[in-house]
């Protein structure tokens, strides 16, 4: 039984690349058949939450707060893995 979703870890093919700006390139990636929206790309020891999936090798992400402060470390040529978690919500914004 998963933790997190249906699947703690999920398919993951290639290598990404991914922009300061949330952008992701992939090479020999897969998303539109091996992520969905809401998903989690860990590279380089971050999590990203794909926010969009454009084809089989683009999409868009964002870092959690618990990443830091948002702001998105890119990262070069990364080996990756997929999962699905729990959405987060910071303790502030609970009411």
């Amino acid at each position: 039984m998963a933790l997190w979703g249906n699947q703690d870890s999920k398919t993951a093919s290639g290598t990404v690349s991914i922009a300061s700006s949330g952008v992701v390139t992939g090479s020999g990636t897969s998303f539109t058949t091996q992520a969905k929206i809401g998903n989690y790309i860990r590279a380089n020891g971050v999590d990203y939450q794909i926010v969009s999936i454009t084809s089989n090798t683009a999409a868009k992400v964002v870092m959690g707060k618990n990443n830091g402060n948002g702001t998105v470390t890119t990262a070069s040529g990364a080996s990756y893995t997929l999962s699905e978690k729990p959405a987060f919500v910071a303790h502030e914004s609970a009411d």
